[in-house]
């Protein structure tokens, strides 16, 4: 019996030992739990009746005073937990879209007020009145939303963030029910693609261009070096370092329209090793033809001094002759 009693108090023991260890970590997690009675949701809504967000939609604010009184009236019941559930996500949740918004954190803005339409989606099984209200806040949003980006669209400094803020601001149109705006700015999108991969292309290829001009007119960034690499022949190279030329500054301009300064560094680049290619194929090509401009011209004044030489000599034969025959008939 003894043995039996101090196994009892043993067992005892290590069960208050363990209920202690259990108690504080049990504690804090129901102070973090969510309202649960009538006064604990009373307090909650209660705390959120003069957020800022009111001023911005006064549709939530209604919302709130609603939901606020309906919990101070008749039995509380799950479903109505269900419902204060929803109204407080959408209020909160609305509060961080306005807050991404108000700090340009447009996409995140998107994606919490997919949040607050799936709130609002909730509310709507409890109080079809309540959540149209709440769908026309969200509404308002997606609209300043919309005339906020398509106003930075028009404000950006180049292509690429243009049709990124163009087709955010069709999917906050889409979300406001302006399915014209919505399209407009959907078509424009498509426009500046189509645009901005046609001048790539042309970059592209003036790019390779200059690669291909490079290659084939080695050492001729100098017109000696020309000449001496590809002596008469460095004449036909003209015309393609002209094309190349004018291709790649073409493409520094297209890269300027278009914003895309990384790209347009890389082109200047290029576009001067064109522009001193030609160049030195302009002076080289000029040097030799004014080379064989001359000889060419020693040349015909040696032939013309000749035929002069020619020509007076035979002049002097005629005459000798002339005077010979006149003599015999004296």
């Amino acid at each position: 019996m003894r043995i039996i009693n101090n196994r009892q108090t043993v067992v005892l023991m290590v069960s208050i030992i363990v209920v202690s260890l259990l108690a504080p970590a049990v504690a804090p997690s129901a102070t973090a739990q969510e309202p649960e009675s009538a006064d604990d949701y009373f307090n909650t809504l209660r705390g959120m009746s003069d957020l800022e967000i009111y001023d911005e939609y006064s549709e939530l604010e209604t919302l709130h005073t609603q939901s606020l009184t309906g919990v101070q009236v008749g039995e509380f019941t799950d479903e109505q937990a269900r419902e204060l559930d929803a109204v407080i996500a959408t209020i909160r949740q609305f509060e961080e879209a306005q807050a991404q918004f108000e700090n340009e954190e447009y996409e995140a803005g998107f994606e919490t007020a997919a949040d607050v339409q799936r709130s609002i989606s909730e509310l709507e099984t409890h109080d079809e009145s309540l959540a149209a209200l709440s769908r026309l806040a969200l509404t308002r949003y997606y609209e300043q939303l919309g005339s906020e980006l398509a106003s930075r669209a028009e404000q950006a400094d180049n292509t690429p963030t243009e049709i990124e803020l163009r087709e955010l601001a069709a999917e906050a149109y889409r979300g406001a029910n302006q399915p014209e705006q919505a399209a407009e700015f959907t078509r424009q999108v498509e426009q500046l693609r189509a645009e901005l991969s046609a001048d790539r292309e042309q970059m592209d290829d003036a790019e390779a261009a200059v690669g291909s001009l490079t290659e084939s007119c080695s050492n001729c960034e100098s017109s000696t070096s020309a000449i001496s690499e590809h002596n008469i022949g460095v004449i036909k190279r003209y015309q393609p370092a002209l094309q190349t030329s004018s291709m790649i500054t073409d493409a520094v301009q297209r890269a300027n329209r278009h914003g895309l300064s990384d790209r347009q560094t890389s082109l200047e680049a290029q576009a001067n090793t064109a522009k001193s290619i030609r160049l030195s194929i302009a002076i080289a090509s000029t040097t030799i033809l004014v080379g064989y401009g001359l000889i060419l011209g020693l040349l015909v004044a040696i032939i013309t001094s000749r035929l002069f030489a020619w020509q007076r000599t035979f002049e002097a034969a005629n005459v000798d002759s002339v005077v010979a025959v006149g003599d015999s008939d004296v």
